[in-house]
């Protein structure tokens, strides 16, 4: 049974690879099934720096999901969010798998506004790849993130993933870490969001990502997403209590099966 695991996961994290999942930063943006490209929002925004700029509030957030149910599939994070006169700040810590083999990622970002429509954006990582028999590997990435306000209801998000393809030694082999590019839309309805994203990678495999976000009240969001092709939709809430945003998702994928998680934020 532990063999049918460790083959289990290590089939299902080069998936992760391959499709450029990010690390987890909310249970909102799952939700939405990823599209979170023209999304702004506190802890949001470190997945696309260039709207780090437009925030106005700190915030502090943990956040926790479970991948197709299996233990070895956890994944946790803390982040947080400064507005400065200088620019707005971001910093991100999270990690993936279980003592045999895990993913962690320690990122700053830092997102500024240039003028009322238009704000641009970086994160720095470093990351680390833990193998219980192969030993760690180490190396850096970089994101730059850009965000516009086309019009009081039209957004738009651009931002690429490691574009320097950084390189990282495993035993004796090298390797080479995919780039990738997204772009989204975010059409702002005056009781709903309508989110599209499109990534690519440089292996040039193109994925669609769709979100519904919908305002039923002052204090809840109701929520849906789908990724294609690779088969996943998603659905969620987020509940607010005066400074307190509490974010669920649940995930379903057509040949692995469920996934959830949620995360609470304090903004401040």
């Amino acid at each position: 049974m532990r063999f049918i695991v460790i083959i289990l996961f290590f089939f299902l994290t080069q998936i992760c690879f391959s499709q450029g999942e990010k690390e987890f930063t909310s249970a909102r943006n799952f939700a939405l099934g990823g599209a979170s490209t023209a999304l702004v929002g506190n802890i949001n925004s470190i997945d696309n720096q260039g709207t780090l700029g437009f925030l106005d509030t700190n915030s502090i957030s943990l956040g926790y999901k479970n991948d197709y149910l299996l233990q070895e599939f956890n994944s946790f994070s803390v982040s947080t969010t400064h507005c400065s006169k200088l620019g707005n700040w971001g910093a991100l810590f999270s990690r993936f798998g279980n003592t045999y083999y895990n993913q962690n990622t320690l990122g700053l970002a830092y997102g500024k506004k240039l003028n009322n429509r238009f704000g641009l954006g970086v994160r720095l990582n470093a990351n680390s790849v833990q193998q219980n028999e192969y030993g760690n590997v180490f190396y850096p990435t970089v994101e730059l993130g850009v965000f516009t306000k086309i019009s009081d209801h039209l957004q738009f998000g651009a931002h690429v993933y490691n574009p320097f393809k950084t390189k990282w030694r495993a035993e004796k082999n090298s390797v080479r870490t995919n780039a990738f590019l997204r772009l989204g839309i975010n059409y702002a309805l005056q009781k709903a969001q309508l989110l599209l994203d499109f990534e690519s990678n440089t292996d040039q495999n193109i994925s669609v990502r769709t979100g519904l976000e919908y305002h039923a009240a002052t204090w809840l969001d109701i929520r849906f997403g789908a990724n294609f092709p690779n088969k996943q939709f998603s659905t969620g809430i987020g509940y607010r209590y005066k400074t307190t945003i509490i974010d669920f998702y649940y995930q379903w994928h057509v040949l692995l099966g469920a996934s959830l998680g949620s995360s609470i934020s304090y903004e401040f």
